[in-house]
């Protein structure tokens, strides 16, 4: 599917990739806190793929953003993903507005 910011696309993620379900999961919460575990365990569900991950839930949330930083090629990735914590102080990711 498309990624668009601010009503332009900046690039294409596949469908039912590992990329689109994390892009998927954040959209879902927008400027919402979604901690790794939930990211990973979402991922996993929606692809059928309960059992297939080696990765931790922190190495998977990481490679997402890295394998969509690749496809995408625009430096405004890093401004609409990016890190944060939950209030449980657990690592997260939200999808924002750039700024």
């Amino acid at each position: 599917g498309d990624l668009v910011v601010l009503g332009k696309s900046i690039g294409n993620i596949t469908p039912s990739s590992p990329e689109y379900f994390f892009t998927l999961v954040l959209w879902e919460n927008f400027n919402q806190p979604v901690s790794h575990e939930s990211i990973f365990s979402y991922c996993k569900k929606q692809s059928g793929k309960q059992h297939d991950y080696t990765d931790t839930a922190q190495a998977f949330c990481n490679k997402m953003k890295s394998n969509i930083k690749r496809q995408i090629k625009n430096s405004i990735v890093d401004k609409i993903i990016v890190s944060t914590k939950m209030p449980n102080r657990s690592n997260a990711y939200k999808m924002t507005n750039p700024k």
